[in-house]
């Protein structure tokens, strides 16, 4: 037998050797990237559009991204979304639009990993979709879909205890010792086979979920208000829930949005119990202040501010807010939220320095703020397939801009969020989002990762940011839907002395 290697063999052999040393590290890097994969077929689907809403959570965010994407002719639609992070990520919603109808295939939040594979066989049963889904981990899916089923018994079945009802709390507890009985046995049922990471985060979204019931806070606030059941009572059946919900570690409450929800929800317990009739957001903010420690104390004293900051709706009430943000930083001790703290308090409070920022026009020419000096600026960012910005659109067309069509000291920037250009054009052309007679702005790509739209937490349509002649914030929440006060304060923006 000759042994020797031919002189072909030998160059198909190093040739090989090349490929190998290219492509590989090419293939490792790739597979590094984070995304999530989510395709499927529905049934008599044609040119109907798809939408999904993947909710990023993290100790600083908690915002979702829509994704749209059309069938082809035989109704398969697919998905290739890039992940931020590998935790924190969660799909809230999808569902089809056809013939101007639009359905739901799913409306419960799944919790998703990198490189998740999900497909959707979607078909029709009388008036409602249901789907059978395959790919990777879809234990873990199944079992969340098993949970948010026995959680939906569970708010249907407290609808019907009356708050007059004589037994109402042994009702209650009957109704939740029997839910408890049943989550357990799913989650046991899929213990090995999902990893132990994920399964305590469902665990932590599963008695979170359970416990931050709104149906049961409402109930049991009726039955105090109603003196049908005794404060000590009522908080000896909170206590309770504190001692059968187990312990959770911190790493799985930063990462269970709903789990921390639940905390909220039981300070609020709390303070119903100890005779307080009208709770609001200060007080929680007070107690989880004083009575917890840590990272999640942490977590929970930014989470109550968010809420606060989103309920203030006049400047002098956003000044407070903004206030608090700084006596808040004094006392946080985890380093990232002291520093998410401080931001919050000064990046949009009036009279605030704004940040430079860098765009592209339509030419792709560069623009900043420099080339608007002494100019009264309301910035609006919308993005395509966004049903908000159209209405947003509509409302400053009939409402505002005629006020000000004559008036050249006051004009408005709209900043697309789309990552492709030609998108932004079709749609800028197309005057449902934007209208031509704005400055017409594009992020050059990066969409809601450019550093403008992140720092002033731009991050979905409907967000407004009012500049005055100085360059500085005027306002940094613009009473968006109020035609009149909108009008007031750029008025009063124009009137201020540079």
């Amino acid at each position: 037998m000759n042994n020797q290697t031919s002189p072909l063999n030998m160059k198909i052999t190093i040739w090989a050797f090349f490929l190998c040393l290219v492509i590989y590290p090419l293939h490792i890097r790739a597979s590094d990237k984070q995304h999530f994969y989510l395709s499927g077929c529905i049934e008599k689907a044609q040119d109907d559009t798809i939408s999904m809403i993947l909710f990023h959570y993290d100790m600083l965010k908690d915002d979702g991204r829509r994704y749209s994407a059309v069938t082809d002719a035989t109704g398969n639609f697919a998905f290739d979304i890039p992940l931020s992070s590998p935790d924190g990520n969660r799909l809230g919603q999808l569902s089809f639009r056809s013939a101007g109808h639009t359905y739901p295939i799913i409306d419960q939040v799944l919790l998703i990993e990198n490189n998740d594979s999900l497909h959707f066989d979607v078909f029709q049963q009388k008036d409602l979709y249901n789907y059978h889904l395959s790919g990777n981990r879809t234990s873990k899916f199944n079992c969340e879909r098993e949970i948010s089923e026995i959680l939906d018994q569970v708010n249907s079945r407290l609808k019907k205890v009356g708050s007059t009802d004589k037994d109402c709390i042994e009702k209650v507890k009957s109704i939740y010792s029997n839910c408890e009985g049943k989550l357990e046995d799913v989650l046991n049922k899929y213990k090995t086979k999902i990893s132990p990471d994920v399964y305590d985060i469902i665990r932590a979204d599963s008695y979170g979920s359970l416990y931050a019931n709104n149906h049961l806070f409402a109930l049991l606030q009726r039955m105090v208000n109603r003196n049908k059941i005794s404060e000590s009572k009522a908080f000896s059946f909170f206590n309770g829930i504190k001692v059968r919900r187990g312990i959770f570690a911190d790493k799985n409450i930063l990462l269970s949005h709903d789990f921390q929800t639940f905390l909220l929800t039981a300070i609020k317990y709390q303070l119903l119990f100890t005779g307080q009739k009208n709770i609001t957001y200060r007080q929680v903010y007070d107690k989880a202040k004083k009575d917890r420690k840590g990272i999640v104390r942490d977590l929970l004293l930014i989470r109550t501010l968010k809420i606060l900051d989103n309920q203030a709706v006049t400047e002098s009430g956003k000044d407070s807010i903004s206030l608090l943000w700084k006596e808040a930083a004094k006392s946080i001790g985890t380093p990232d939220l002291t520093a998410y703290a401080l931001k919050k308090a000064e990046y949009k409070m009036k009279g605030s320095q704004i940040c430079n920022f860098l765009l592209k026009d339509s030419l792709d020419r560069d623009v900043n703020l420099s080339k608007f000096k002494n100019k009264v600026m309301l910035i609006d960012v919308w993005f395509t397939g966004c049903i908000s910005c159209v209405k947003y659109n509509k409302f400053m067309a009939e409402n505002v801009f005629p006020v000000f069509a004559n008036d050249s000291n006051v004009i408005f920037i709209s900043i697309c969020a789309d990552l492709n250009k030609s998108t932004w054009v079709k749609s800028m052309k197309g005057g449902r989002y934007t209208r031509r007679e704005n400055i017409n702005l594009y992020t050059g790509g990066l969409g809601f990762d450019h550093p403008f739209l992140k720092y002033y937490e731009f991050d979905r349509g409907g967000v407004t940011l009012l500049i005055g002649k100085t360059g500085n914030i005027y306002s940094g929440d613009p009473p968006v839907w109020d035609a009149i006060s909108l009008v007031s304060v750029i008025q009063l923006a124009e009137n201020e002395d540079p």
